[in-house]
């Protein structure tokens, strides 16, 4: 049994409490409720809470919203974070002299895991882009600084 419970007063309203504490409705002051769940923790109490006071037309507007939005493909947020750990691979993998090695960035993206590009092809992107130059044969410095 949870310390955490929600109650519903006779007057319709839902509120909660913590453990033993007295039931008394926060709207009308009432003590005439009855404890419809228990939770483990607060975040639950207060999501089922907030749930249980809103109008109907309003949470199932919100559910069909809330339905439509995690159907949608998540696309432009997985290629942002891809692209950002493209970019910490690149970070991690320049030295403490700012030069970035072909060598030092293949070790670093062996060591996270990262198999959809290769070292020269991101190294090649980033130099198209204008966030590297050339320094030698095998040696790239950042022209400008990425977050």
């Amino acid at each position: 049994m949870g310390k955490w419970a929600l109650n519903r007063c006779e007057c319709g309203h839902s509120f909660g409490t913590m453990g033993n504490s007295s039931m008394s409705c926060s709207r009308c002051g009432s003590s005439k409720s009855r404890i419809v769940k228990n939770f483990d923790d607060a975040q639950s109490l207060s999501d089922a809470v907030s749930m249980s006071n809103m109008p109907k037309e309003i949470a199932e507007d919100i559910g069909e919203k809330l339905s439509s939005y995690n159907r949608r493909p998540q696309k432009a947020t997985s290629s942002h974070s891809n692209a950002s750990k493209l970019i910490r691979a690149m970070r991690d993998a320049t030295g403490d002299d700012g030069q970035l090695t072909l060598k030092s960035l293949s070790v670093v993206l062996d060591r996270m895991e990262i198999s959809e590009t290769s070292a020269e092809k991101l190294i090649g992107q980033a130099e198209f882009e204008g966030k590297l130059l050339r320094e030698g044969p095998d040696s790239w410095s950042w022209l400008q600084q990425s977050s």
